[in-house]
Parts: C-alpha cells; structure tokens; sequence
C-alpha cells in the first residue's frame, strides 16, 4: 500500500512524495512538485520494514498509524535532500511571506497525520508531528486520539521558499521524527 506526504501552504498543496513498496527495507520514491520537477527513485533502503504479507498480520498493521507514518518519513526524510538538490539546480521560485507549511501523511485515502512547520523571528522554525489525525481515519486506527510531539529551535539553511523549507526540515528532523514514532510501533 503506497505511503503519501503532501505537503500544502495556505492550503495549495505544491508537492507530494509517493512510495512504492519493493520489499524488505526497500522503496521506489517518487516525488511531484506542482512546478512540474519530478524525481523519482528506482531504490531506497530506508531501514522500515515494508508492509507484511500475511493478510491477519496486514490487518493489525493498516490500524497502527504510526507504522504508516514512519514509512512515508522515513522515504521522505531518505529522499528529501536528493530532490532539494535538483529544485535548486533547477531554479525554484521563491515565496514570500513564509509563515506556515502543513505536511500531510496518509496511505491511499486514509490520514496518518500530519506536521506543521511554523517559521519563527530570527530564521528558526517549530515543528509539531501529530499522529492519529485527520477526517479520513482507517476503522479501528491506533491511537484513537492524536498524539502529539514538538521540537522547537530549528536552524533550517537560508531557505528561498516554503517547499525547500519543508524539504530542509525533513533532511534535518528525520532521524527524530522517526525515534518518536519507534517508541509506539
């Protein structure tokens, strides 16, 4: 079941990462801004175990939402710096006015969670992962109320837009968003 990280600003949603299953630890990423660049990634091993096979041992997994988050930020945060890289070398526009960038986590339909980026005074930013939440919900989700962590004091590089902030927080927080979603798998 493919894992998807959108990520919006004021509602507009201006890229999304999709994986694809290939097994064991292993992911095709795919990534799609809507200014038209791509990248895709035939092969990442990004140490997050894919789905089970088993249909009783699925059943428990499409309920952990943690599971599932862990999976599109793992990809994300494996890929993230990759497609930075080729945004920059491909000339991105800049935003204006960078307050606040909304990542979306689901798989297929179903909300996983989400991330608010809020961009602070002084070039830092404040992060805030909740995990099970959002209106589209898998029956049975675990946890059945959002589960919330932040991380305040963020020193992004000069970013020049919202979608190379949010890129720059998933190469940076990746490893720490992962650790506190381990603690509930």
């Amino acid at each position: 079941m493919p894992q998807f990280l959108e990520i919006e600003r004021e509602g507009e949603r201006i890229a999304v990462m999709m994986t694809g299953r290939l097994n064991g630890t292993n992911y095709r990423v795919s990534w799609y801004s809507n200014m038209g660049i791509n990248l895709i990634i035939p092969i990442i091993d990004t140490r997050v175990e894919c789905q089970p096979s088993d249909p009783a041992e699925q059943q428990i997994d499409f309920q952990n939402d943690f599971t599932h988050a862990r999976r599109a930020i793992a990809a994300a945060s494996n890929t993230a710096r990759a497609f930075l890289d080729k945004l920059l070398n491909e000339g991105i526009s800049s935003d204006s006015n960078i307050d606040e960038i909304q990542i979306r986590l689901r798989t297929n339909c179903f909300d996983r969670g989400k991330i608010t980026i809020r961009l602070q005074e002084g070039e830092t930013a404040n992060l805030r992962m909740e995990i099970g939440s959002g209106p589209i919900r898998y029956p049975n989700s675990q946890p059945s109320q959002g589960i919330v962590y932040n991380r305040t004091g963020i020193n992004p590089d000069e970013q020049t837009s919202s979608l190379t902030l949010a890129l720059q927080i998933l190469d940076s927080t990746g490893s720490w968003m992962l650790e506190k979603l381990e603690e509930n798998t």
